[in-house]
């Protein structure tokens, strides 16, 4: 019996979710490693919740895991609750719960970070002068202040990323199906165009948009077909908005 059992996040995260919520009052179990993930579940039973990291999933099949344990809420230690079934936890009476904000800024600047670090050949750098290779033949680098960068989504993350990244570029296309028009005035160099004109006419593209049925695999074989052939594409959202098949050919 106990308030909160954390589905090990396999990282530093599960001694911080322990012990701020320890030192709430709540009695807490983390979850051992190497077991079958319906073994798992099965332990959390008396427990008032369940908590996940987005490195675990609940399936719809394990919906009844829950009821069976009489887990009454599912905590998302995330923005996105993507790895769990909604539909079927209210069905099943099971509330879940997620983090609205999830250090938006340090995500975005994390975008930034690989568009710097891909345009820079900063990792392939790295890696040559490990080996005593210096030879600068093949680390030819993009400059930014005179490229256009495109933001797909303009959520809190999408938002953080226009305005940090505003002073490098020339001009920052976004694309949102719900613009902010007021937010957007306030930084000269931004604009909304459709996603159209942003894929085709944007240096580098950073993805951010929820994972939902309208986003998912959004930069498809079509897509790439018409973005630059050099085109930098960075995607913090998640993996799925992205067609990887597509991606590698």
């Amino acid at each position: 019996m106990g308030d909160v059992f954390i589905l090990n996040t396999r990282c530093k995260l599960n001694d911080s979710i322990k012990e701020a919520f320890e030192a709430k009052g709540y009695s807490v179990k983390v979850s051992e490693l190497g077991k079958d993930p319906d073994e798992v579940l099965r332990e959390a039973k008396g427990f008032t919740s369940v908590c996940l990291f987005v490195n675990k999933k609940i399936t719809s099949n394990q919906v009844e895991i829950l009821k069976e344990n009489g887990n009454k809420l599912v905590l998302h230690c995330s923005a996105g609750y993507d790895n769990s079934p909604t539909e079927e936890l209210k069905a099943a009476g099971i509330r879940a719960a997620r983090v609205p904000k999830y250090s938006p800024a340090s995500i975005a600047e994390y975008a930034i970070t690989q568009i710097m670090a891909l345009c820079k050949n900063t990792h392939m750098s790295y890696v040559m002068t490990k080996k005593a290779d210096f030879d600068i033949t093949s680390l030819q680098c993009l400059l930014l202040e005179d490229k256009i960068c495109g933001v797909i989504g303009t959520g809190i993350i999408g938002r953080k990323t226009v305005e940090k990244i505003s002073g490098l570029v020339d001009k920052v296309y976004c694309f949102d199906v719900y613009p902010n028009k007021e937010w957007i005035s306030g930084i000269k160099n931004a604009e909304y165009v459709d996603m159209d004109t942003l894929l085709r006419n944007s240096d580098f593209i950073s993805v951010h948009v929820p994972l939902m049925p309208e986003t998912l695999h959004l930069i498809n074989e079509e897509a790439f077909k018409k973005m630059k052939q050099d085109v930098v594409l960075v995607n913090t959202s998640r993996g799925e908005v992205v067609h990887i098949p597509s991606l590698i050919k």
